[in-house]
């Protein structure tokens, strides 16, 4: 950290209006290539990751995220499961893990129109949501739906 002459700390620098860091609660979803053929889920706690993470999906200016304090939960569809957008159900902690449930919605009135729409562009939709800095190891758990409802 910067210091003056006698060996003082000094108040670390304030970020710029245009990097003003992101708080607990942000969020953003959208549509871009898959990762995968399955869904990817993951904690990203680093900068690095988060910027290529960011790049892949987004055309955007990259959001400031302070890692020291917080990590984003990145909930990414696979090419070969058909889904609207992705939505956390909720958290829940262990001793030792954080638990995520997530649903993938299928919007079914529009689903043919959707796939059709798709086919040329390939795209699946994310969920990113920054929350407070666990040392828990993070699990996520997609919940299933049950088709036998009407």
């Amino acid at each position: 950290p910067p210091s003056d002459e006698s060996g003082a700390l000094l108040p670390a620098a304030p970020l710029s209006s245009a990097e003003e860091a992101v708080v607990a609660g942000r969020d953003w979803s959208g549509h871009a290539a898959p990762l995968s053929g399955q869904s990817v889920t993951f904690a990203v706690t680093k900068e690095d990751k988060w910027e290529r993470l960011w790049r892949r999906l987004s055309s955007d200016s990259l959001p400031v995220v302070r890692f020291a304090d917080h990590m984003v939960l990145a909930l990414i569809a696979g090419s070969s499961q058909p889904c609207d957008r992705i939505q956390i159900e909720d958290m829940r902690t262990s001793s030792s893990e954080l638990y995520v449930r997530y649903r993938q919605i299928v919007h079914a009135n529009f689903f043919p129109a959707r796939k059709a729409r798709e086919g040329a562009s390939k795209k699946v939709p994310y969920y990113l949501v920054v929350i407070p800095r666990t040392a828990l190891k993070v699990k996520f758990e997609l919940i299933e739906e049950n088709t036998n409802e009407k």
